[in-house]
């Protein structure tokens, strides 16, 4: 590859999600390298077929249990010559199927992706190159950008992930402050009740491309928490608060919520936390904070840990 970029420049002045958004329309194949993270995506007429400079092909074929640390190390042994992923599909013994590699290629392109997102990059180079790999799998950055984000959810690397809930910002100014029709849209349905994820269907709600639409919210909703407009809401720190029921209740104590109430005392043994509870009982973030200040406030249950989140919700509901 050569290493005279054929197009560079700085991003100090735009998103990386923007720049990555508008990738596709230079129709680029070959290298785009990123600074200060590292790393490289490998373009065809637009879309990403690998990357670089992030998980390793092998840690992730690992981390699933399709190949063991011996294996690894012997097939690394082979892959001087050759691309890991050939070797690993033309030595049988290994027992790596296409569609198991290309899983696997495409999860280490969206981590790449998202490692992008998480940190704003500062320089981009391109350098252009024709020669493709023998075995690569193609995903448009479109769906990169969109499932990266879900895939950092699931795997907890993700700066806003889609359980968490957003709050405006108390007292922050507006005046001065340029905001697109995405971003007002976004501020105006988060209400510090509802999950990111909620907020994004309800962003996409009447668009004809949903996918399209729920990726606009997501990076509308990262620009303004960059920006300082929006915080973590209070029933964020559920994952912290423990509590344990008293000793004895009332017999005319009737808990709100009737049965569901019911079943989160009995859950109230001063080990796990409310958010987990309200997981394991389908509850929303919102209807646990409702459900455990009601219970604090009639004296049903003490705190055993999170008493400064605990108030924040107090303050809140």
């Amino acid at each position: 590859m050569s290493r005279t970029p054929s197009l560079q420049g700085s991003l100090n002045h735009i998103a990386t999600t923007d720049f990555l958004s508008g990738v596709p329309s230079l129709q680029a194949t070959g290298w785009m390298e990123f600074m200060p993270s590292g790393i490289r995506l490998q373009l065809l007429e637009g879309d990403i077929i690998g990357a670089s400079g992030c998980d390793p092909l092998g840690t992730i074929l690992v981390r699933r249990g399709e190949l063991t640390e011996i294996q690894l190390a012997q097939a690394l042994k082979l892959a001087a010559n050759e691309p890991l992923g050939e070797v690993l599909l033309n030595n049988p013994e290994y027992k790596i199927s296409r569609e198991t590699l290309f899983e696997a290629m495409k999860t280490q392109i969206l981590l790449a992706v998202n490692q992008l997102v998480l940190k704003q990059q500062t320089y981009f180079a391109y350098y252009r190159n024709d020669q493709l790999p023998r075995v690569y799998t193609r995903v448009s950055m479109q769906w990169a950008l969109l499932e990266s984000v879900t895939l950092a959810d699931e795997i907890g690397i993700s700066e806003l992930g889609l359980s968490t809930v957003l709050r405006s910002r108390p007292n922050s100014s507006l005046s001065g402050v340029t905001m697109s029709g995405d971003e007002w849209q976004i501020l105006t349905a988060i209400n510090g009740r509802r999950s990111l994820q909620a907020v994004l269907k309800l962003f996409a709600a009447d668009s004809t491309d949903s996918r399209g639409s729920w990726l606009r919210g997501y990076r509308a909703t990262l620009r303004l928490f960059r920006q300082g407009l929006l915080e973590f809401a209070a029933v964020m720190g559920l994952r912290t608060i423990i509590l344990e029921r008293v000793k004895s209740l009332s017999a005319a104590y009737h808990p709100p919520a009737g049965m569901v109430a019911n079943l989160f005392i009995k859950m109230l043994d001063g080990s796990r936390d409310a958010y987990s509870i309200g997981e394991e009982l389908k509850l929303e973030p919102d209807k646990t904070a409702q459900i455990i200040v009601s219970l604090f406030r009639d004296n049903v249950a003490t705190v055993k840990q999170g008493q400064s989140e605990l108030e924040k919700l107090l303050d809140e509901y």
